[in-house]
């Protein structure tokens, strides 16, 4: 007998996140409300060298469940087929997360991302999409399941995934990839030897800001100008 996962059940009222989701590595605005979140794009960082990123499979929880669901149902998509069979294999997702952090932060203190710098020096409440979960198709699902090399890099202005390497490395269309749900990361400011504001690190932890650094650039003590006094 098969369980399916009506939207009137219970679980159709957790959060969801909103159907069209940017690439990972995309900087923009995180709203979270009580039935949903969402995450609007205003730029992506110019990767100049890749930047890596892990791949997991995933068994669902009852909250994935629901989220996966919530995400189906605005698709207008058939719900998720789950046997109850204890020996039959169980549904899983999939979810990645960027884990070169020192290299994108790197990437994002280089001068050809200076505008997109700004952008988030200008405004705290802009973040990084850092990590999603996604279900996929057989043939994305497949080509995933046979390297563990992925990373991100900009192409034709773009961000894309791309898995392999060398020669053979493949792209892999986010479109494709069912994203039901995802999570952002902070900055983390401070000032380098020359005075000057940079990104100090991205908390994907969620922890606070360490040390000298500060999540509001703004709060940075002025280096003075000995030179002028």
């Amino acid at each position: 007998m098969a369980l399916v996962l009506h939207a009137c059940s219970p679980l159709h009222r957790m959060q969801k996140a909103e159907s069209q989701i940017p690439s990972i590595g995309s900087i923009g605005a995180y709203r979270s409300g009580l039935f949903k979140k969402d995450f609007q794009k205003v730029g992506e960082p110019e990767l100049v060298t890749p930047i890596s990123v892990s791949i997991q499979s995933i068994g669902f929880s009852p909250s994935t469940k629901a989220k996966y669901a919530k995400y189906l149902e605005a698709q207008a998509q058939e719900p998720m087929v789950e046997s109850q069979d204890s020996t039959a294999v169980q549904p899983r997702y999939y979810q990645m997360q960027i884990t070169d952090i020192v290299g994108l932060s790197t990437q994002l203190n280089n001068e050809v991302n200076a505008t997109v710098r700004r952008y988030i020096q200008d405004d705290q409440g802009l973040q990084l999409l850092s990590m999603i979960s996604f279900m996929s198709d057989k043939q994305t699902e497949d080509k995933l399941q046979a390297t563990d090399q992925y990373y991100i890099q900009s192409e034709n202005g773009a961000l894309v995934l791309k898995i392999g390497s060398g020669s053979g490395a493949e792209g892999i269309k986010m479109t494709s990839l069912q994203i039901f749900d995802f999570e952002t990361s902070g900055f983390c400011w401070k000032r380098n030897k020359r005075g000057h504001v940079e990104i100090a690190n991205i908390l994907i932890d969620g922890k606070s800001c360490p040390g000298e650094t500060e999540s509001n650039p703004n709060k940075l003590d002025p280096i003075l100008d000995y030179s002028k006094l």
